[in-house]
Order: structure tokens, then C-alpha cells, then sequence
């Protein structure tokens, strides 16, 4: 499993149980189109091509996407555009985007297992992360969609303090084995799960509703179709 699938699982097994089968049409295209385009300039592609990379691919999403989806795709893009225009970090370094503050994002790197394991497959105590926060703003009751979503990819060149940072990640021996004891508790957990996977109520409604919300209480073969897209071979 992925370190991501193994976090969705000990958050809600009932989402990890969707997720292998199902996923929500324009899920995370936000996040994947930039960690590409950032793999793509790591891989030795110019900022223009990576650019270029950004709005195609938003422009085939919205074309394909339902009307009542547009608008906020449209917002992406201009935000993924501004992100990667401004971003002021060398390609062969680490990046890491969030929607939490600064403060709150080194707080979660100094204990974040995922970071642990890492470390531990690189074989190295230390590393810097280029932190990326994704967008902090609202829509004005006096903005149409365009305008919002210009506004968005605008305020990363106007505001760059408050969307980049650098942050050292560190661990010691202890950390390193308290993690393999972690992970094996964790392994004989998810074997559970797996088998009989139950709702977490507590983790439906957050900053964001859970992705399988529509369909998790009602479980209806047409909204299936209408907002997911079923795969085979589980999560990607």
C-alpha cells in the first residue's frame, strides 16, 4: 500500500474500502496536475514547458467536465498556474502541498510517519521540504467565477511569503524504530479493516466533505455513475 492509502484507511476504512473501486470524477486534479508538473521540471523539462503541461491539461478537464463543474476547475487551473509561475524553489528539491498554516504544517512534519519512512528509505537522518500552501481565499460576493479563480493565481506572486517555505525535516534512531513498531501494529489493523470495514462519522465533514459523501449512506448505482468512475485494479 501507499503511505496516502494507508492514511485514508486509518481515517475512514469505509473510504478506503471506495476508494480501491471508485474514483470522484476530477478528484485531487488540482494536487496531481502540479505534483506532475513538478515531476516533469525534476526530469529536466523547461518552467515554459511545465506551464504549457498546467493549462492543457486544465483546458481538456473543463471542456469534458459538466457545466455545474467548470467554475471550479477554472479556479484550479488559474491557482496551479500562479503556484507554479511564482514558485521560487530549485527542481531536485522535495515539495509538499497543503492547505494548512505554516505553523500547523512544521507541527505535523516533526511527528508525520510518512516523513519517517522517508527518511528511513533513503537512508539519511535529514531533509528539506519546499512547503507549498495551496489557496487560503474567498469567493467575494461580488466576484463572478473568473474573476476569483484570477485573484487566486494572482495573490501567490503578491503574497509569496505566505504560500513558500523551506522546512527541514529530522530524525533520530528512536523515531526511526519507533516507526517499525508503528508500522507493524498498523499492518495486523488494516488485515481487520479490510474485512469488515466501518464508518468514521467523525471524518465525513472536515474542511472539506468526504469524497464519497453522496454515495457512503445512500448507496445508488446512478450517482454512482454520475459522480464516480469505477477502476479494477484499486486506488492510484
Amino acid at each position: 500500500m501507499k503511505y496516502h492509502e494507508i492514511t485514508t484507511a486509518l481515517l475512514c476504512p469505509m473510504k478506503y474500502h471506495w476508494s480501491k473501486t471508485l474514483v470522484p470524477h476530477n478528484k485531487e486534479s488540482l494536487r496531481k496536475i502540479i505534483y506532475s508538473a513538478f515531476s516533469m521540471f525534476q526530469r529536466g523539462f523547461t518552467k515554459d514547458e511545465c506551464s504549457s503541461f498546467i493549462a492543457n491539461t486544465f483546458a481538456a478537464k473543463i471542456s469534458a467536465a459538466p457545466e455545474p463543474d467548470q467554475e471550479d476547475l477554472i479556479v484550479k487551473k488559474w491557482t496551479a498556474l500562479g503556484l507554479w509561475t511564482n514558485f521560487p524553489f530549485d527542481r531536485k528539491e522535495e515539495i509538499r502541498l497543503t492547505y494548512a498554516l505554516f505553523d500547523k504544517f512544521e507541527k505535523v512534519l516533526a511527528f508525520s510517519n510518512e516523513y519517517t519512512c522517508i527518511l528511513k528509505d533513503k537512508n539519511i537522518e535529514s531533509m528539506v521540504i519546499n512547503v507549498i500552501r495551496l489557496p487560503a481565499l474567498s469567493k467575494r460576493e461580488t466576484e463572478n467565477g473568473i474573476e476569483f479563480a484570477m485573484r487566486c493565481g494572482y495573490d501567490y506572486k503578491f503574497r509569496p511569503l505566505f504560500y513558500y517555505k523551506k522546512m527541514l525535516v529530522r530524525r533520530t534512531k528512536k523515531d526511526f524504530d519507533r516507526w517499525e513498531k508503528d508500522a507493524l501494529a498498523i499492518k495486523i489493523y488494516l488485515e481487520t479493516i479490510e474485512k469488515t470495514p466501518f464508518r468514521n462519522t467523525a471524518a465525513c465533514c472536515g474542511k472539506q466533505d468526504c469524497d464519497y459523501l453522496k454515495i457512503c449512506f445512500d448507496e445508488d448505482e446512478l450517482k454512482k455513475q454520475l459522480y464516480y468512475t469505477e477502476v479494477k485494479n484499486g486506488p492510484a
